[in-house]
């Protein structure tokens, strides 16, 4: 023990050093759900936001990542998507991809697009406009506030504990005090970096919402699940399209045929007079 106390007082630089991290060390780490190390306490999220009262944040002032979904009968597919990249770019949002096609049952469009969130009303209001029916609508949200709170405090503890080892730094002059602070000093920054660079994906994720729009002339091809098992109006659709495509599977087994027949027609011929002559032959013979 006397050891101990002997060595703390003759290397009073040092020991301060290892005191500030096993600090650092014993808050632990753990990962959020993008895989990112964010957290760090032996308690978790929910706890956490507890004891700091993060139920009572403003809604103005939370952190939620939105993203919703339509499916949308309109007249004109094309036309209404073109309405709608224009209407997006007036509220300063962009269109991630967009995809037309031109199938016989009817004009068919993806659009995904981004908004700022405060924007998505009248973006919604659009798509409601613009269609004959909004067959689908979802709508959803995670709320990553604690999440978020969670970074900011982490991110102030490195910050903190950095300066401390930067004025330590200044003090050190020995050249492996000097070393050692160096290296742990390059550790926290890129933590600290991290954790910004989290908190950066966390504003831009929240500032603006993604929304998935599929467009259709025909409500069948649009992704939704009916809210009747059974209508016998879909019903009847699905029966003519079926019986359409059998239709069509005949037409072109007989196109196929009319147009091998040419070879085939005297194949048939050759083979018809072959076996013909063969039967006279046996006839002589017997």
């Amino acid at each position: 023990m006397q050891n101990i106390i002997d060595w703390i007082r003759n290397n009073k630089l040092t020991s301060v050093l290892f005191l500030i991290l096993a600090l650092v060390l014993f808050q632990g780490t753990t990962k959020n759900k993008y895989g990112n190390t964010i957290v760090s306490d032996a308690v978790v999220y929910q706890e956490a936001a507890g004891k700091r009262g993060l139920e009572q944040v403003p809604a103005q002032q939370r952190r939620v990542i939105t993203s919703s979904s339509f499916s949308l009968l309109v007249e004109k597919v094309v036309d209404t998507a073109d309405a709608i990249k224009l209407e997006v770019e007036k509220l300063g949002g962009y269109v991630i991809n967009t995809n037309i096609s031109h199938p016989e049952s009817g004009d068919y469009a993806y659009l995904s697009i981004r908004v700022p969130t405060d924007k998505v009303p009248s973006i919604q209001k659009l798509l409601r406009d613009k269609s004959v029916k909004v067959v689908n609508e979802n709508i959803s949200g995670d709320d990553i506030t604690d999440q978020y709170i969670d970074i900011q405090e982490r991110l102030t503890k490195l910050e903190n504990t950095k300066r401390r080892l930067e004025e330590i730094m200044v003090l050190a002059k020995d050249v492996d005090e000097i070393m050692m602070v160096q290296q742990n000093i390059f550790n926290l920054q890129d933590q600290i970096d991290s954790y910004k660079g989290q908190l950066k994906y966390m504003n831009e994720a929240t500032a603006t919402s993604l929304i998935s729009i599929d467009l259709s002339t025909d409500e069948l091809a649009l992704p939704y699940t009916p809210l009747d098992v059974w209508r016998p109006g879909v019903v009847f659709k699905l029966a003519v399209r079926s019986m359409l495509g059998t239709l069509q599977q005949l037409g072109t087994a007989a196109i196929w045929l009319a147009v091998y027949a040419v070879l085939l027609v005297p194949v048939l011929i050759a083979v018809k007079l072959g076996l013909n002559i063969i039967r006279k032959r046996q006839s002589k013979v017997l």
